[in-house]
């Protein structure tokens, strides 16, 4: 049960003050880089997801991503790593300095139903009569929402010929925004929502999950607005007019440009969210016949090392997608 008080914290932010400082940009130095490199070509003869933090390691690096890990943890909530000059480097190197680097921040879960740890994120091209494919695997708007892990990491291999930028938002400053405009809808936001996940093998029972909880004094968000209305009308549920409204006015505050923190991730750069602080978002995009002109962003989901998050009962599906199909080889 939430206390309905304003938060406050690093992680209560607005766009508007942020986009006036680079701050949350952390650029990579040339010994970082090189040391990067060189951890990345002596684990060539590993396989990717047998790489540990004790094996990949940067003693340069890593007292900066521990510092990191505090920002994400009991910061602002995001960060974005700046500078592996991935121009210069195959794919498989970009790959295992990505998940070298999530090695010192926490434990990768799995991101589908493939079981892969490692994800590709760019424009497949569903079947037009795919089920509910999941919305990273096309070049559409993504809508403001969390994935199912502490933190998502998303590294920009290449970017589009035009749009795709990421979007993010504080999911503490909505809560207080809501708190003290129309307190009516948190009700509605703490009760939730009927969700549930599309995933390969299928789709899960719907179940209601809060919007915002509170476990052991710690205020937490999750959303994702496909899942729920999918889950509404698969449940024969209707959202109520308040629900929806509620909804809205969550939507309203996310999209609101003071509110909202746009970003066009440059080759190289690396976001990193805290799921359970900050709502994320992608606008859609157009490719290039050429490769280089493709959008193509590798990312991790992680949970923290050590202490966990306080998290409900019902967030207890925040370990990842578990492994159900093997792929065709």
């Amino acid at each position: 049960m939430i206390n309905y008080t304003k938060f406050t914290g690093s992680a209560c932010w607005k766009g508007a003050d942020l986009i006036k400082t680079d701050d949350w940009i952390w650029t990579l130095t040339k010994s970082e880089i090189e040391e990067l490199r060189n951890v990345v070509n002596d684990t060539l003869d590993l396989k990717l997801e047998s790489i540990t933090r004790q094996r990949f390691h940067i003693p340069a690096l890593a007292p900066r991503l521990e510092k990191l890990v505090d920002e994400l943890r009991n910061g602002r909530g995001f960060a974005v790593l700046r500078g592996l000059p991935v121009s210069e480097m195959s794919s498989e190197e970009v790959y295992r300095a990505h998940w070298g680097i999530g090695t010192h921040l926490g434990l990768a879960l799995s991101q589908n139903s493939f079981g892969d740890m490692l994800g590709h994120v760019y424009d497949e091209k569903p079947d037009p009569g795919e089920v509910s494919p999941r919305g990273y695997r096309t070049n559409q708007l993504l809508r403001f929402h969390t994935d199912r892990a502490d933190v998502v990491s998303l590294l920009c291999l290449r970017k589009a010929l035009s749009g795709g930028e990421s979007s993010i938002a504080s999911s503490m400053t909505i809560y207080n925004a809501i708190l003290e405009h129309h307190p009516e809808y948190l009700p509605s936001l703490t009760r939730g929502y009927m969700h549930a996940h599309a995933e390969d093998i299928g789709l899960d029972e719907p179940r209601r999950l809060p919007v915002f909880h509170e476990q052991d004094g710690v205020l937490s968000c999750r959303l994702n607005r496909g899942p729920i209305e999918n889950s509404h009308l698969r449940a024969s549920i209707p959202i109520t007019p308040e629900e929806a409204r509620a909804l809205v006015a969550f939507d309203f505050y996310a999209e609101h440009p003071d509110y909202r923190l746009d970003m066009l991730l440059l080759n190289g750069d690396i976001q990193f969210v805290n799921n359970y602080r900050v709502v994320h978002s992608r606008k859609e995009f157009t490719d290039g016949e050429k490769e280089q002109d493709q959008r193509h962003m590798v990312r991790l989901w992680l949970n923290y090392y050590g202490k966990p998050w306080p998290r409900g009962p019902h967030l207890s599906d925040y370990n990842g997608v578990p492994k159900k199909l093997d792929r065709e080889q």
